[in-house]
């Protein structure tokens, strides 16, 4: 990776480069292009089957909407980018937002990610069946009922759309004109599976304990989303529960317990 580095220094003409917090698989680092622009350089790991990465188109798509920074420059099938650096650049987890904003805040970004198939040409995005293939969702709901609920939910439909898929408090950024969506794992299906927002950060930390209010909370709170994002809250209440039964069926870690809260309060 340290080489992939070098190579788009040289390639981009890039200075003062310098580490930034927060990459926890991709190397990330701030830069500044030849033209003096602030910019961010991030290397993602190798694709075990080599596939091209698809984030930058994902990104450059967005960015002509406004809610994603722009693509400056692309290099070893889309696993090195070269991106603008968004200012002030803080995200809804940095800056200490409560669950109601970041649920209000990442719906409304849903509503102008979510492009229609006639909106993104032919990139080549891969199905959201095939996200859930390679991630693991299905073997870790293999023997449950939420698995073939999941496979169900996963059958393309005209009503499909280009999705980040991992969209929570940490991947929405401030800028200068609003907030915009980096780090997605783009594919196309349906937009109600776009729920990662209430399974990190504050959403899941302000869940309450006792099972009947659990249930109000997340009902508003879905009900909210929905006006946000233009999606059925009834429709975003079931893949919440099948997303949060694939984290538990993963392990979840100290997520579990409010987890195991969430899918009971859902049944």
């Amino acid at each position: 990776m340290l080489a992939r580095c070098e190579e788009a220094r040289r390639a981009w003409s890039l200075e003062h480069l310098q580490l930034l917090p927060g990459g926890e698989v991709a190397l990330v680092l701030a830069a500044r292009t030849a033209s003096g622009e602030d910019a961010v350089l991030k290397l993602g790991p190798r694709a075990a089957d080599r596939r091209r990465s698809l984030e930058g188109t994902a990104l450059a798509l967005w960015a002509e909407h406004g809610v994603a920074p722009r693509v400056l420059g692309v290099r070893d099938d889309g696993e090195t980018l070269l991106l603008e650096r968004v200012c002030p650049g803080d995200s809804l987890g940095e800056r200490g937002a409560g669950a109601d904003e970041v649920l209000e805040t990442i719906g409304a970004v849903c509503a102008r990610i979510h492009l229609a198939a006639d909106r993104i040409g032919e990139d080549g995005f891969p199905p959201l069946g095939d996200h859930a293939r390679d991630d693991g969702w299905l073997e870790s709901l293999h023997g449950t009922s939420e698995h073939d609920e999941l496979v169900a939910l996963l059958a393309p439909t005209a009503g499909d759309r280009l999705l980040h898929i991992d969209l929570h408090a940490l991947n929405v950024l401030r800028g200068p004109r609003g907030w915009v969506a980096i780090d997605p794992k783009p594919c196309v299906g349906d937009p109600c599976a776009e729920v990662y927002g209430f399974l990190d950060g504050a959403p899941l930390r302000e869940l309450p304990g006792d099972r009947g209010a659990c249930r109000a909370w997340l009902r508003a709170r879905l009900a909210r989303y929905g006006r946000a994002s233009g999606e059925d809250p009834e429709r975003l209440a079931v893949w919440l529960r099948i997303r949060a039964q694939i984290l538990l069926g993963e392990g979840a870690g100290d997520k579990r317990e409010p987890l195991l809260r969430l899918c009971e309060a859902l049944q």
